[in-house]
């Protein structure tokens, strides 16, 4: 559940920095909303989920949720590994 996108299609869990980058968006989702995003009940379910299932805004699953944190938490959730901040710095 943790995966990037781009890790799972290519069948490999060789870490880069954008990788890095959804990963941390994934575990800042669970810390915003207490709802693992792409958990599923199988193994596969959770990897078809990470390739292409819609991600609820947090605010739509904890109104407390800024605007602010759901911008940079969806930014980092970006499937697209070239969509994501161009560093963790960024």
């Amino acid at each position: 559940a943790y995966l990037a996108p781009e890790q799972v299609a290519a069948s490999r869990t060789g870490a880069s920095a954008a990788s890095d980058q959804f990963s941390l968006g994934v575990v800042l989702y669970e810390l915003l909303t207490l709802v693992q995003p792409f958990a599923r009940p199988t193994r596969e379910e959770t990897l078809a989920a990470v390739l292409g299932a819609d991600v609820p805004p947090p605010s739509a699953v904890a109104a407390r949720v800024t605007r602010d944190l759901e911008r940079l938490c969806l930014h980092a959730l970006e499937r697209d590994p070239a969509a994501r901040y161009p560093s963790m710095a960024a």
